[in-house]
């Protein structure tokens, strides 16, 4: 009943803003449908699942974002928001390493389970490296340039996660590599907004610097001391 009344809620603020939103709202709820459940039941799809979430959790929302600024949808898939989806399935491809026991008792077929650690380390690299790639082509160089340690900081959590010997140790390794991605994505969109308002992009590079600077000390700070990291989801 939950589902149902908030179902027909989302819908009914979508078509209050654009018929378009209501169809990218429509759209959300049949995925998050055929992701859970029978007959579809993406989820237990090998490679269904991080297209799924990918597409649900950035081009959905980014569409949506479009329409709510009265933008065209032509620009839905742009090297930005390819880029993000890129990224976006970098992290989800590692998602299972938190529930591999669930997944194995459950008999469902994730990427992990089916081809192994390495397999997945290489596939989540392969997507940063493409996403990066792309996000440098989105991004005026200057900007593409001073993001490019988080980058690499991500990469080099991505060989702790491989070479990472426990449970724990696998997840302090994906939990600052996440933190560094979010540091990313905040340089992104801050040199985004300022660029937006008039800044030149030497200021929106500066300002990049200094947001993924913080970032950086963080990363440093806890890629150095793993054992004082805690996790705050241990499922």
């Amino acid at each position: 009943m939950l589902h149902v009344a908030a179902s027909v809620g989302a819908l009914a603020a979508a078509a209050a803003l654009d018929r378009r939103a209501a169809f990218l709202i429509a759209v959300s709820l049949l995925l998050s449908q055929i992701y859970s459940a029978r007959p579809v039941r993406l989820s237990y799809r090998v490679a269904g699942a991080p297209l799924a979430l990918g597409i649900a959790y950035v081009a959905v929302p980014y569409a949506l974002g479009i329409v709510a600024a009265g933008g065209t949808l032509r620009h839905a898939w742009s090297r930005l928001a390819v880029a993000l989806f890129l990224l976006f399935c970098a992290r989800i491809l590692l998602k299972d390493f938190r529930d591999r026991e669930g997944d194995a008792r459950f008999g469902k077929p994730t990427i992990l389970l089916r081809f192994g650690k390495d397999a997945t380390c290489a596939l989540s690299l392969c997507a940063l490296v493409a996403g990066d790639v792309v996000l440098a082509l989105a991004l005026p160089p200057a900007l593409a340039l001073v993001v490019q340690p988080l980058v690499l900081a991500i990469a080099w959590m991505l060989r702790a996660l491989r070479r990472a010997g426990d449970a724990r140790a696998e997840q302090v390794a994906i939990g600052i590599g996440a933190r560094t991605g979010n540091g990313l994505l905040l340089c992104v969109l801050a040199a985004l907004v300022v660029r937006a308002n008039g800044a030149s992009e030497l200021e929106a590079a500066l300002l990049t610097a200094g947001v993924a600077a913080v970032f950086g000390l963080s990363f440093g700070s806890l890629a150095s001391r793993p054992d004082a990291v805690t996790i705050g989801y241990k499922g």
